[in-house]
Parts: structure tokens; C-alpha cells; sequence
């Protein structure tokens, strides 16, 4: 009877939790900046929501409030531990949110510090991912979340698969390490603080050459907006080997969603020079690119792209099924185009394979060895690329069944 008392008693104090440390003794960082700071330092930016539970009426309007937080330190984990010489609580990296590099940096490269990143149990692997064409520390001081209470809920509207954006959410593991075939690790979404004198030149600039969508490519330092230092989320930022080389505007990351099946729901407003007018659609994506790589002298890529839509208002300028078949030829030959001059960027300009088509390429080698001498990266800039996007459009307010998927 004693033995087993004895037993009880061990057992009670092998449940005990040694290392707890409770909930209202961390401090969270919400999000994370990295700049570049002088000689070989660099400038970690931590963004903390205020404490406060609401102001003394109980509105609670003060969850909105920003604790930013600005250190410069050899690496980000050096500045953590600075970081803790001054803040009463223990900082926790588990409720990171977003992680934010300036172009400055990114521009050097930063796989090593993604990679320590994902190395470390700290962070999630849900973390959204961006690059900053400013100072990461400008655009956390931007944020203002005025239709969100939590800055965190800000940020997972801004970034996550329910926003009506142009970019796709890029996530610390899957999306930048993992990349699959025909969709690429080689872009992240690009960040910004535009200005209020965006709005005044983009007033005196519009060009009518060529007038439709595609003529306003911003990024997000561009975007027209009548408010001073407002944080924009517009673009990509392309890399080559987790090194920066390059921006995708506005529109452009439309076409990078087509090409990947992830355009939900995309506006466009296509100017139709016949009739001199603007024709909004609604254009979303069904099925899958179809991409094939034939590989030679030189190598052929054929992509294939299938959009469906309709008018987003009845519009009675086309009097005949001929004129209204001539209008859908024209999207076809227009976004066709515009596809083909994303790619010509991409060979001529960033000299990568931004999308990594080599992915289908590679299925035609039977080792890899034989995949590694065939140098694709230098021989991707010389290939033939041929896209082809078709665009059906359901006329004055029809109900069309999609057309069945190609074999």
C-alpha cells in the first residue's frame, strides 16, 4: 500500500510543466521587416499590436494601433535576442503572419534567410511572404487598417485567397521551395507605399496610344490614390536563383494567375478599337493551362490557355453573331499578345525561366545527368514560345455550359 502511494505521488510530479510560460507573458510579433541597414548589418522591423483591449468608451478602436519596433543587427535572429533586452515579455514568432523584404535586399538575394527561417520551428509554414520596392519599416508605418480591427485579420484579407487581388499569396514553404511544374518559386507579391502625387501625374499621363487595361501596369509604389502614404499590395517581384532581377505590374500578374489556373475572378476593361469603346468583362479560369515542351533546336514551348466570362453590363454594339465573333477573336489575339510579351520579358529582360517550364522539359530525359548537361537555363532563353489564349463570352446574359476539358 505504501509502494503504491509512493507511485501516485511520482507520477503527480511527472506531470508538471517545467518550461511553461503563459499566454499573457509573450509578446507576438505580427509581422516581420527586413531592410538593409549600414556596413554589413541589417534592419529588423518587428510589428506588435497594441495591448490595449479598447479605449475607455469600449469601442475597442485601439486593437488598430502599431507597435513597431526597429533594430539593426547582424542577422534577424541577433536582433531577436536584442530585442528581448528591453521588452518585458518573451517575444513569440509562432502568430508571424507576414514577412516583408525590401527590394534593396531582396536585389542581393535572400535565400539564406528564408532558408534559416524554414529551418527553425519558430515560424509557421502558413507565413505570407512579400518584398517591399521601399523600406520594409515605411510600409508596416503605412498599414492602417480602417475596415479591420486586428491588423493581423488586415493581413490575412490582404494576402489570402479571399482577396479580389491580381497576385497569388506566396507562403514561406510550399510556394517558395516547393514550387510545381508551370507555376514557379520565382516570384513573391510585391508590397508598397504609394503616393498621393501618383494621382495627379497618372491624371496627366494616361496614355491613349494604347488605351485599355494593360497601358496602366503598375506596381505598388504607382498605384493612383488619393491618400499620402498608403500601403498597396500590386505586382511581383522576380527572382533568378532566390535573387531579385525584376517587377511584374499590375496587369501583368493577371496573366501569371491565367497561367497558373488562379484567376477566381478577374475585371478587365478591353478597349475595342472597331467600335472606339470600352467593353468590361468578367473573365475567371476553369481548367488548367496546357503546357508541352519539345525539346530541339530550338526548343518549343506551346501553352495553352482557356478563359470564360461575360459582360458585366448588356451592351447591344454588336448588331450581328459576326461582329460579336470578331470581338472574341480580338480578346484571343489581344490577351494571346499581351502573354507573349510576358514571356518575351522573361527571356530577354530577367533571363530566367520565371515560370519553370523547364519542369516539362525535363520530362523528356530519362536521367539526370542527361537533364544537367542539356543546360536549360541558357537554353531557355533561345526557345520558341507559343501562347495561346482563347476567351469565351457569354453574350447578353446567356447561360452557356462550359466547353468540355481538352484531352
Amino acid at each position: 500500500m505504501k509502494r503504491l502511494s509512493l507511485l501516485l505521488a511520482l507520477t503527480l510530479l511527472l506531470g508538471g510543466c517545467g518550461y511553461y510560460v503563459e499566454v499573457n507573458e509573450k509578446s507576438y510579433v505580427i509581422a516581420l521587416g527586413v531592410d538593409k541597414g549600414k556596413n554589413d548589418l541589417i534592419k529588423v522591423s518587428f510589428l506588435f499590436t497594441s495591448p490595449d483591449s479598447g479605449d475607455e468608451d469600449g469601442g475597442g478602436e485601439k486593437k488598430k494601433e502599431k507597435d513597431i519596433v526597429t533594430l539593426e543587427a547582424p542577422t534577424v535572429y541577433s536582433a531577436i535576442r536584442l530585442l528581448d533586452t528591453f521588452r518585458s515579455k518573451r517575444i513569440d514568432l509562432t502568430h508571424t503572419k507576414l514577412i516583408v523584404f525590401s527590394r534593396e535586399l531582396a536585389e542581393k538575394g535572400i535565400e539564406h534567410y528564408v532558408t534559416e527561417f524554414v529551418n527553425t520551428r519558430d515560424f509557421r509554414p502558413s507565413v505570407y511572404l512579400c518584398v517591399s520596392e521601399g523600406k520594409a519599416e515605411k510600409f508596416f508605418h503605412s498599414i492602417e487598417p480602417k475596415q479591420d480591427l486586428y491588423i493581423e485579420k488586415y493581413i490575412d484579407r490582404l494576402f489570402g485567397k479571399v482577396t479580389n487581388n491580381s497576385v497569388n499569396e506566396a507562403y514561406l514553404y510550399y510556394d517558395y521551395f516547393n514550387s510545381s511544374p508551370g507555376w514557379g518559386g520565382n516570384i513573391l507579391p510585391l508590397v508598397g507605399v504609394a503616393q498621393k502625387e501618383n494621382m495627379e501625374a497618372a491624371e496627366t499621363r494616361f496614355e491613349y496610344v494604347i488605351p485599355d487595361d494593360f497601358s496602366a501596369n503598375y506596381t505598388a509604389r504607382e498605384i493612383p490614390i488619393d491618400k499620402e502614404d498608403a500601403a498597396v499590395l500590386c505586382g511581383y517581384a522576380v527572382f533568378d536563383d532566390k535573387r531579385m532581377v525584376g517587377t511584374l505590374g499590375l496587369m501583368e500578374s493577371s496573366l501569371v494567375r491565367m497561367l497558373t489556373k488562379n484567376l477566381p475572378n478577374g475585371q478587365f476593361s478591353i478597349y475595342y478599337p472597331p467600335n472606339d469603346s470600352y467593353y468590361s468583362v468578367d473573365l475567371h479560369q476553369i481548367y488548367r493551362s496546357k503546357i508541352n515542351v519539345t525539346v530541339g533546336n530550338p526548343d518549343i514551348i506551346d501553352i495553352r490557355v482557356r478563359i470564360m466570362g461575360e459582360f458585366t453590363g448588356v451592351d447591344s454594339a454588336f448588331k450581328s453573331e459576326e461582329d460579336y465573333d470578331k470581338f472574341l477573336r480580338y480578346l484571343d489575339e489581344t490577351f494571346s499578345a499581351k502573354m507573349k510579351a510576358l514571356f518575351d520579358r522573361t527571356q530577354k529582360e530577367f533571363r530566367s525561366d520565371v515560370f519553370n517550364l523547364g519542369d516539362y522539359a525535363k520530362r523528356s530525359f530519362l536521367t539526370i545527368d542527361d537533364w544537367k548537361a542539356y543546360d536549360w537555363e541558357s537554353r531557355y532563353t533561345s526557345a520558341v514560345i507559343r501562347p495561346h489564349v482563347i476567351v469565351q463570352i457569354n453574350d447578353y446574359g446567356e447561360l452557356r455550359d462550359a466547353p468540355e476539358e481538352e484531352g
